[in-house]
């Protein structure tokens, strides 16, 4: 680690909360299962005869994977994360998230704009103008691909109905 740097999480940790939600998404998918038969009938399996199977597959690899980590005493002091890490996973993921909201407020396209715009400003170290025409040329682009030429409209906001689009 460089100066500065300080670990925030273990291999071990990671590994078992990996497990743990694994195991959840084994359980969820377990649940709906049981929803519809689990079973053969005289037509061959059921709707839940697979799912459920796979959900136990998920759950069962996820107890491994859990146990293997607690067994490996090594991994506690294995790091996995430190803080200058996190922040550069930090500063792609929020943006990202910023993204996913504005796109419900805002419309699929004006959320495009401001996301690329605002990447290649702040994370690609581009000046405004060529920011600025990333994101605008990008998200016209776009609009134009889906609306027009496949037909296929994108979730869209108050933006584009102010310009008569929706």
């Amino acid at each position: 680690m460089n100066l500065g740097e300080h670990p925030l999480v273990s291999r071990a940790t990671a590994e078992v909360a990996t497990a743990a939600i694994l195991f959840c998404i084994g359980a969820a998918i377990v649940v709906g299962a049981l929803e519809f038969q689990i079973g053969w009938d005289e037509n061959g399996p059921q709707p839940g005869y697979f799912p459920f199977r796979v959900g136990l597959v998920v759950m069962l690899g996820a107890l491994g994977s859990g146990a293997t980590a607690l067994l490996h005493r090594e991994w506690r002091g294995t790091v996995w994360l430190t803080n200058v890490q996190f922040r550069r996973v930090a500063s792609f993921f929020g943006p990202v998230v910023a993204f996913v909201a504005l796109a419900s407020v805002l419309g699929l396209y004006a959320a495009m704009a401001l996301y690329l715009v605002f990447t290649t400003r702040f994370q690609g170290g581009y000046g405004w103008a060529k920011s600025l025409g990333i994101g605008l040329g990008t998200a016209v682009a776009f609009f134009v691909l889906f609306e027009f030429l496949f037909g296929q409209p994108l979730l869209k906001g108050p933006i584009e109905s102010l310009l008569g689009f929706h």
